[in-house]
């Protein structure tokens, strides 16, 4: 096993935002039992200072939960290559973890999108004295803790693959997924122009739908699920054209498709904020029907699920034109340069 600091660091991250939300749970629990909003008694009152420690103690695991990812990615996209034997990118790394690996990876976004849409009932229900999302509230922290109690004992086991003596297959693998350049210009039949033309299609889509929710948001709140869709639609066909089309023009290689080397200084971590974009997106995409929900329940939370909503738009708005510029600006000079495509 390598025990390097990053992971020792990723594990305690993980154990103490479980313990956290372990403790918001239990209030949440004691809140569904008992809750009385009417009621002026002194259990009531001690449920309402229970909840609002367990709004704090929530808050606080998710933000443990999304400093754990950042390390994570880091590690195994920067400090784990070098320590693994045939590793040369994140690929490498990723390959030494197991099929636990990828695992934790997608357990670990399940945790993020069920923590952040708590996050937005909890909010949203703070601006309103008598609580009217209590309830909710309760019931969305003990839907993310199974979640969060997983990624401890997945993150150890995969760790406990990492031998830095035994060899792994890198970038190869990338090469080892189509036997032909036709194979390599296709993606389950698609070709990868096509993509390319589906995803600019698809932000166009999307930016409208974004600009009429920021212009109207009174009107685009009945509409909540047509923007959800939409970015849940999109933020895959995005991941998609960057890794199967535009990585080339950040890589200079044709048929190079790997994500994990947008990471690297070669291509100046831009990874990050690429990645970091499509997530957010996702995340943020999960708002509006949250909002409308809300806003169903509680009718006097109306007037603040608006402004949350216009606020949320413009976030969404600006991550998409942000991955947009990153992820096409290499491909536009590489045409102005040279005067042709790649391919």
């Amino acid at each position: 096993m390598i025990w390097h600091p990053l992971l020792q660091a990723i594990l305690a991250l993980d154990l103490l935002s479980l313990l956290l939300l372990a403790l918001a749970a239990w209030s949440a629990v004691q809140a569904l039992l008992h809750w009385q909003p009417r009621s002026a008694s002194a259990r009531q009152l001690r449920l309402e200072a229970r909840m609002e420690n367990a709004s704090l103690q929530g808050r606080a695991a998710a933000f443990l939960q999304l400093l754990s990812l950042l390390l994570l990615v880091v590690a195994i996209a920067s400090a784990l290559p070098p320590l693994v034997r045939g590793a040369m990118c994140g690929t490498g790394a990723l390959n030494a973890l197991g099929p636990e690996g990828p695992r934790l990876l997608l357990l670990r976004l399940l945790a993020l999108l069920l923590l952040y849409g708590w996050r937005v009932l909890d909010g949203l229900n703070r601006q309103a004295p008598q609580g009217p999302l209590t309830l909710a509230v309760a019931k969305g922290l003990l839907l993310a803790l199974p979640a969060v109690a997983l990624i401890p004992p997945l993150s150890f086991e995969a760790f406990l693959a990492l031998e830095p003596g035994r060899p792994v297959d890198c970038c190869a693998v990338v090469y080892d997924n189509f036997s032909s350049l036709a194979q390599a210009s296709r993606l389950w039949g698609v070709d990868n122009n096509l993509w390319l033309t589906a995803m600019l299609g698809g932000a166009s889509l999307l930016a409208v739908l974004l600009l009429t929710l920021i212009l109207r948001p009174a009107a685009m709140l009945a509409r909540a699920w047509t923007v959800a869709l939409a970015t849940v639609l999109w933020v895959p066909l995005a991941a998609i054209t960057l890794v199967r089309v535009l990585a080339a023009y950040h890589y200079g290689v044709l048929h190079h498709h790997c994500p994990w080397c947008l990471f690297l200084d070669a291509q100046h971590y831009l990874g990050y904020p690429l990645w970091g974009a499509l997530l957010a997106l996702l995340l943020l995409g999960l708002t509006p029907p949250l909002l409308r929900g809300a806003a169903g329940t509680a009718p006097d939370l109306l007037p603040a699920a608006q402004r949350h909503l216009r606020r949320c738009g413009s976030w969404m708005l600006l991550l998409e034109l942000l991955f947009l510029a990153l992820a096409t600006g290499p491909a536009l000079l590489w045409r102005l340069n040279s005067g042709v495509w790649l391919g």
